[in-house]
């Protein structure tokens, strides 16, 4: 009786891997959405992208040393600026020009615009949280700015045409945010 069950039980299990697979991956793929704004000269695209583990990684800055090896000191002296890289195969936007990693990039800011400082070491320390996997994942809003274009042929209705993205910030702080950014 005991084997007779695990078998069905088993049966079971693949009938469900073989049913609800297909339904999560389209679920996954369908988060994906491009939102665009306009802006005072263009429009502007970005979009949530969920960063774990085995989805990114650190790059290295002009030395050759890690920014994964940085300190918050170092992060500051660099006015909050760092790069990742995103594998070509694990980033679903199309990059017609790129053919192994998207970078991502945090910019620059002012040493006097400490609070937008602290918003990109924040983020900067929980992306080291998932590398070190004590954290599991986290959501992160990607400008797609300037290097893209629009395609209606495209899967997600725009293209890169670079190999470049940005963390969405303004005002020199990171943006965890899709909505319209408030001008005042």
């Amino acid at each position: 009786m005991l084997k007779t069950m695990n078998i069905k039980n088993f049966k079971q299990f693949i009938l469900c891997v073989i049913l609800f697979t297909p339904l999560y991956a389209c679920a996954a793929d369908n988060k994906i959405e491009v939102f665009t704004h306009k802006g005072k000269y263009s429009n502007y695209y970005h979009m949530a992208f969920t960063l774990n583990h085995s989805n990114f990684d650190f790059s290295k800055d002009e030395e050759k040393k890690l920014y994964s090896n940085y300190t918050t000191q170092n992060l500051k002296d660099a006015g909050g600026q760092f790069e990742i890289v995103i594998p070509i195969d694990k980033f679903p936007i199309t990059s017609s020009n790129c053919k192994k990693n998207i970078i991502v990039r945090m910019p620059w800011s002012d040493s006097s615009n400490r609070s937008g400082i602290s918003s990109k070491i924040n983020l900067f320390n929980l992306l080291k949280e998932i590398k070190t996997r004590s954290k599991d994942k986290i959501d992160v809003v990607l400008e797609l700015n300037p290097y893209v274009k629009t395609d209606n042929n495209a899967k997600h209705g725009v293209i890169l045409t670079g190999c470049n993205v940005f963390f969405r910030h303004a005002k020199g702080a990171y943006i965890n945010q899709t909505d319209k950014l408030q001008t005042h």
